[in-house]
């Protein structure tokens, strides 16, 4: 779950940020090999040509996005415009309606987890969706699936999104009356309350200080 939600929550695309979201989930995008996590020769629905961090000076290589090139912020545009709007949509509707089993049967046609074994006895834990030439939807999607395979599917029902105006984060609530993301956000989001309040309150002041007194005759 909390894959979806860092996909969602973050709101620029770069490359920056794509590979740190990579990283952080032990994928690494590059041409071949397998030196750490899974590496990837990565694409997409819409950009069917392989787009990833090119490590070395050699442009030459033929078929692949590389920076410089127009369609790369292209890309990072389809990132934050439509697919997190798809995931935000699919996130709501999840919510309020229950699993997409559609989605999910076409998901289970073609994926290929990582099964390993439990820490208790007959339990197995699923891992990472991946295979060369993975698309980006693909890791999605399958991360989808997956919450729902390790009995965690419940959690959609305690998704929200954050009540201070300028975050918007979703998340999941620990209490039902849990409505920021982090304590931050709700000393923030009081804290400017308690100051338009006071300015409030001080303008409400100085303006009965400022009346001119009236008298009736």
């Amino acid at each position: 779950m909390k894959l979806l939600l860092d996909f969602v929550n973050t709101k620029k695309w770069n490359i920056d940020t794509l590979t740190a979201f990579f990283k952080k989930y032990g994928f690494v995008i590059s041409m071949a090999g397998y030196n750490q996590g899974y590496e990837l020769q990565f694409i997409t629905r819409a950009f069917p040509e392989n787009i990833f961090r090119l490590e070395s000076d050699d442009h030459s290589i033929n078929g692949i996005i590389i920076p410089g090139d127009d369609r790369f912020n292209d890309f990072f545009e389809y990132l934050q415009t439509i697919i997190r709007d798809v995931w935000i949509e699919r996130l709501m509707d999840t919510k309020e309606r229950g699993p997409d089993i559609s989605l999910m049967n076409e998901i289970a046609k073609r994926a290929r987890f990582e099964i390993s074994e439990g820490k208790k006895p007959f339990l197995v834990e699923v891992g990472n969706y991946y295979h060369d030439g993975m698309m980006f939807e693909e890791f999605l999607e399958a991360e989808y699936l997956k919450i729902f395979m390790t009995g965690q599917g419940d959690r959609f029902k305690k998704l929200r999104i954050c009540r201070k105006p300028d975050c918007g984060k979703w998340f999941i609530y620990n209490r039902p009356k849990q409505n920021f993301c982090s304590d931050k956000c709700r000393l923030d989001f009081h804290n400017a309350i308690y100051k338009e309040d006071g300015r409030a309150a001080a303008h409400q002041r100085k303006g009965r200080s400022e009346k001119p007194d009236i008298y009736l005759k």
